[in-house]
């Protein structure tokens, strides 16, 4: 396509604009066929279920499971959380449960873990032992009709979870000196939620050699479990002895032949593009472990109300970029947009907002392998203008349900 002028305004710029399309077509086309997992790095306004993306994120990955027909993995969750049920609300085709005494949220120096990630420890699930006599593990539910997803999304019973041929669990730990390994109570219920006392659980222990001298992240898949029609799957983590504690940081579900695709959010609320380079510099063992096939950056408003001006917002994503990369791949496709208006803005900060998006399309002139996304045009042209912010946002600031939706075409 031909390249419009840099200084234009976001309405003179393209809806979307990449020097090489192939390489997005053949990621968004692999979907059909296989699994495909994306990292949304933001804000508050992707932060989910814990914050107020608990909307657009439902709904961002709502959309892609219903454009490809099949969402066959959840996104990785919160070590020791508890979501689902209104307080907050669940994440996409997940709920999780963590009774006490159970796992104790472990004060891990933000810089050692991405934004929107937590540890834990655990141990043995049998109320006597050194974890605060842990009775209860860290329980997640498969939820594969998103029963349990924010009601205003409306989202409900429109998934397709494949179980036809099983389930994995897929667990991550940091393995430390004097560590235990992880046990998961797996179960196949007909609940409709998490539930401590299933009868028919069956315990399995990793073998993720967390014991060890060498602190690093480490992944291991449990399963498959079978799933008949009509049922779905929880898992109860915890440690395998009394006597020590592991460090639990993610767990997710995944069919053994998954298609679609998945986004996880790496969010937190009040950063700017510039914040996790930053704050989070060694966060990078568990970026990799987290099997990004591509990211997508999203941050603009916080930027501009610290009084960042466009260019900065420029340096610190390309920045951004390079730190993503080097922590998956080298060549890893990213897709940057720019967030909407706010009612929170003065006029100079509305300003500066409306010139983001030519710096996010000046990167991907210069980088073959992002793609800029137009969303503030695409936003503008559904009416979100900064007169109308209400019809789009709860507070003047976050997303409603009608401003989670899709805004343009595919």
């Amino acid at each position: 396509m031909a390249a419009p002028s840099m200084a234009q305004s976001f309405d003179k710029l393209p809806y979307f604009y990449t020097r090489q399309p192939e390489t997005f077509a053949v990621l968004f086309q692999t979907a059909r066929t296989k699994l495909v997992h994306g990292l949304i790095f933001g804000d508050s306004q992707e932060t989910c279920p814990q914050g107020a993306g608990e909307q657009y994120i439902i709904n961002l990955n709502r959309e892609f499971a219903d454009w490809y027909g099949s969402c066959d993995a959840t996104p990785w969750s919160q070590a020791g959380a508890s979501f689902g049920g209104g307080n907050p609300w669940g994440e996409w085709l997940v709920r999780a449960a963590n009774a006490p005494p159970g796992p104790v949220l472990r004060p891990y120096p933000e810089r050692w873990l991405p934004p929107g990630m937590q540890a834990c420890t655990v141990s043995a699930m049998n109320g006597r032992n050194t974890n605060n006599n842990q009775d209860f593990g860290w329980l997640i539910y498969l939820d594969t009709s998103a029963r349990w997803a924010h009601p205003d999304t409306r989202c409900g019973g429109r998934t397709n979870f494949d179980l036809r041929g099983g389930v994995y669990l897929e667990l991550m730990a940091r393995s430390e000196p004097e560590s235990s390994e992880l046990v998961a109570r797996v179960a196949v219920t007909i609940r409709n939620e998490p539930y401590y006392y299933e009868g028919l659980a069956r315990s399995y222990t990793t073998n993720m050699r967390l014991n060890s001298k060498v602190s690093e992240i480490r992944t291991q898949r449990l399963g498959p479990f079978s799933v008949p029609r009509g049922r779905t799957i929880q898992a109860e983590i915890g440690g395998s002895d009394p006597r020590r504690t592991a460090t639990l940081i993610s767990a997710r579900f995944v069919a053994t032949e998954p298609r679609g695709l998945v986004v996880t959010d790496i969010a937190e609320g009040g950063y700017r593009s510039g914040t996790i380079a930053h704050d989070h510099p060694d966060c990078g063992p568990v970026l990799t472990k987290l099997g990004a096939d591509f990211a997508i950056i999203a941050y603009g408003a916080n930027d501009i109300a610290f009084g960042d001006p466009p260019d900065a917002y420029r340096e610190n994503v390309e920045k951004l970029i390079r730190f993503i990369r080097s922590n998956t791949r080298p060549d890893l496709p990213v897709v940057i947009l720019v967030d909407p208006h706010r009612s929170t803005e003065t006029s100079a900060q509305a300003a500066t907002q409306e010139g983001l998006p030519a710096e996010a399309y000046k990167i991907a002139r210069t980088d073959p392998r992002v793609l800029f996304l137009n969303s503030r045009r695409l936003t503008n042209d559904r009416g979100w203008t900064r007169r109308r912010v209400a019809d789009f946002c709860t507070d003047g600031v976050h997303f409603n349900a009608r401003g989670a939706k899709h805004q343009g075409p595919h």
